[in-house]
């Protein structure tokens, strides 16, 4: 029989409680190291503007949340109560340059006495390293499991002067740092920084060279000397903060995201932003702009940015103010927002010499979308798709659209705007192809509620799924210079063109489009037509739900300026000059004629050569239209000069008088 004292019931209950409550602790702590160790710590991050909180940082402490270094409390690096001191000589007393000092309790002549002394001491690299301080202490500041660290931060200590000093380091490049340092005597505090990275670039060539560079709201040009692949998951986008601009080359380099839902490149600063001869793959974010998303304006020269992904606006580059594309590739990036490849809000785009295509978006603009105006000049922005509107071009609130020597072709919409779509911006395309694109609601190529103007272009092969519009539809007024419009679909009305107000044309050829009313134009107001070719209509079967009508055009008013040539009278152009002729123009199929963008070309003996007195060849019935063209300033000097050739360029006439329609037979 046991004798032992024995142990009260409640007693033993607590210390059971209490070792269970120690395993459960133990345990706790062990998944919270596996959580750090294994699969980092991110906070959620919608870069470029809406964040609601802030990520861990992704490079050193920045001056504007620096601490007062061996205090161990966030604190503003210069104090309220700090006075800042003139610099003169104290500015270069050692390596690098004195970026600031500041005292408290005492003069600043004491003040920079002994900010000189402390500076004088590192003027070689082995004086800094050790022989300046009594010692280096080093705190882990990002623990990974099992006790191991993930980043350190240093503290470098010394005495100066009878003042106890602390140096702590950021920005590290390659020996190169930024130093903060304070120095306390009982209630007196001088505080400085100096720097000795240089006043150039900073070349690079790891991730935390990067990141250190990136982070530095001094830095103003980065150099990157070798391909770099994200793998701090942990530390987030690399981030900065500075309303300095800043230019990254990347010599022909790529920078590759390797952790879920990080950019490449984040920049919360106002500051200007240039990428130069880099490539951004693998970005991604559950906020907007996968590989890069900034505050400020942003310039991209000769680079690529592919394969990226964003929860919100710019699978590949979202800017809070204007975007700058040149000489650059913009493919495969995917947004589940407005953008697929770029996007900008007021600020609007701008693509110069380019290829966008094969982006993707979930939204609205499946290559370029933006609240400001959109100009693309000799460029491509081809096979991208949108489950909103715009297959490839989308401007909301009030932008415009501008496109120039350049393809809008392939793109596929499920809202309206299979190639291009305007909330409430004019659209105006010129010596262009809107080719082969698809939308599930209005304006298979073009789609505006606003004003549409086409010069010297070629609008083909576009199809309005279920709606009407097939090449073009707009809520107000559409003026169409020596362009062709063909072989365009609509399942409603206006298989060519269809405006709500007028439609306007001026030496075009719109033929062989397919509706099931107003095969080739649709006008809600008038039709307005000069020395333009209607008609016919396109009867053969193309699959779809349309029974083809062999009906031009249903307006209700017209006005010829004379020398038309239509197929039917339902456009109601019947002038002295103009020519009913239901033989049709005996045109060519669409096709390469020279210029940009294929044409219907005359066949021999064609009614449609040599119809338009050489006098009459220059008429312009709506040269205020081109005139009021400010799209074009700057890139267009003579808007006039557009409607004297032919779609091609070629000058009119070609022999002793003009031919009908968008081309000139060569003489």
């Amino acid at each position: 029989m046991f004798t032992g004292a024995r142990t009260a019931p409640g007693a033993q209950a607590l210390r059971m409680r209490s070792v269970f409550a120690q395993v459960l602790g133990l345990l706790g702590l062990t998944l919270c190291f596996l959580a750090v160790g294994l699969f980092g710590v991110s906070a959620k991050a919608v870069a470029g503007g809406d964040e609601t909180q802030a990520p861990p940082s992704a490079g050193p402490v920045g001056p504007w949340d620096d601490r007062e270094v061996g205090e161990g409390e966030d604190r503003s690096y210069r104090p309220t109560d700090a006075r800042q001191c003139r610099l003169g000589e104290t500015r270069s007393a050692g390596p690098g340059s004195v970026l600031g000092v500041w005292v408290v309790g005492t003069r600043c002549r004491s003040g920079t006495r002994v900010v000189r002394r402390y500076q004088r001491c590192l003027n070689s690299a082995a004086r800094r390293k050790a022989r300046c301080y009594r010692r280096v202490e080093k705190r882990c500041i990002r623990p990974t499991f099992l006790g191991r660290c993930w980043m350190r931060d240093r503290f470098f200590r010394r005495r100066v002067g009878g003042y106890a000093c602390t140096e702590r380091r950021a920005y590290e490049v390659r020996g190169l740092y930024e130093g903060r340092v304070l120095c306390r005597h009982r209630a007196r505090r001088i505080s400085h920084r100096y720097t000795l990275l240089p006043e150039g670039p900073i070349a690079v060539s790891n991730e935390s060279e990067l990141r250190a560079a990136w982070s530095n709201p001094r830095v103003t040009a980065i150099d990157v000397k070798a391909d770099i692949s994200l793998r701090a998951c942990e530390l987030g986008d690399p981030l900065r903060e500075s309303g300095r601009p800043v230019l990254l080359d990347g010599h022909g380099h790529t920078l590759r995201q390797t952790c879920f839902e990080k950019r490449l490149l984040r920049s919360d600063g106002t500051g200007f932003l240039e990428l130069r001869n880099v490539t951004l793959t693998r970005g991604g974010s559950d906020g907007p702009g996968g590989a890069v998303t900034t505050r400020g304006e942003i310039r991209v020269v000769d680079s690529k940015v592919h394969e990226n992904l964003a929860e919100e606006p710019g699978g590949g580059i979202m800017s809070q103010r204007r975007a700058t594309i040149v000489r650059s590739v913009i493919t495969g990036n995917l947004a589940n927002d407005d953008g697929g490849g770029v996007y900008a809000r007021r600020g609007g785009i701008q693509v110069f010499d380019s290829i966008v295509n094969g982006n993707l978006v979930d939204g609205s603009g499946g290559a370029l979308a933006s609240t400001g105006d959109i100009l693309v000049v000799r460029s491509h922005v081809d096979g991208n798709t949108t489950d909103g509107d715009g297959g490839a071009i989308y401007t909301d609130e009030d932008g415009d659209v501008t496109v120039i020597d350049s393809t809008v072709d392939g793109s596929d919409a499920d809202g309206p705007g299979g190639g291009i779509w305007g909330l409430e911006g004019d659209i105006t395309i010129v010596n262009s192809t809107v080719n082969g694109n698809r939308a599930d609601d209005r304006g298979g190529g073009i789609g505006s509620e606003a004003d549409v103007t086409i010069v010297n272009s070629t609008i083909a092969r576009n199809a309005a799924v279920a709606h009407v519009g097939g090449g073009i539809w707009s809520r107000s007024d559409a003026f169409i210079a020596n362009s062709t419009i063909s072989n365009n679909y609509a399942e409603g009305m206006g298989g060519g063109v269809l405006a709500s107000g007028v439609v306007g044309l001026v030496k075009s050829t719109v033929i062989d489009n397919v509706a099931p009313v107003a095969a080739n134009i649709g006008a809600g107001d008038r039709l307005y037509a000069f020395g333009s070719i209607i008609g016919p209509a396109k009867l053969d079967p193309i699959g779809g739900e349309v029974q083809p009508t062999s009906r031009n055009c249903q307006v209700p008013r017209s006005k010829s300026y004379g020398f038309n040539f239509v197929t039917d009278a339902s456009c109601g152009l019947s002038t002295g000059t103009d020519v009913v002729n239901r033989n049709g123009p005996m045109l060519g199929q669409l096709g390469e004629n020279g210029g940009r963008g294929e044409t219907r070309h005359p066949l021999a003996g064609s009614p449609v050569l040599d119809r338009i007195p050489a006098a009459d060849c220059n008429f312009h019935p709506f040269g205020d239209v081109l005139e009021g063209e400010q799209h074009l300033d700057g890139l267009i000097a003579d808007r006039l000069a557009l409607a004297a050739t032919d779609q091609r360029g070629l000058p009119r006439p070609q022999g002793p008088a003009c031919d009908v329609g968008a081309v000139e037979v060569a003489k």
